[in-house]
């Protein structure tokens, strides 16, 4: 379960570039390619193993002046997605 307090890390296996404002995933073993919009890239950035759930709703209101509920609604959809997809894994909660 996903928590405000919940560091996650990127996929390891998982290549990929910021092109422009958007960000192409290559998920090499499952030889599938994702693109992120500007929010998706941005949100994918911070998760560094670093950055708390709590610090990527605060980056996402901050650079996209978005209502916090909104952005915590969306963000953790994203990050369940991306678990959900093994793109992610759950560092500490």
């Amino acid at each position: 379960m996903i928590k405000l307090t919940t560091i996650l890390t990127k996929n390891e296996d998982i290549a990929w570039r910021k092109i422009d404002d958007d960000a192409i995933l290559i998920d090499i073993d499952e030889e599938e390619v994702t693109h992120f919009n500007e929010v998706g890239a941005q949100i994918w950035i911070a998760l560094d193993g670093e950055t708390s759930v709590t610090g990527i709703l605060e980056q996402i209101q901050c650079f996209f002046d978005v209502e916090e509920e909104k952005a915590k609604k969306d963000v953790f959809a994203f990050l369940y997605n991306l678990l959900h997809r093994e793109m992610v894994k759950i560092k500490q909660d």
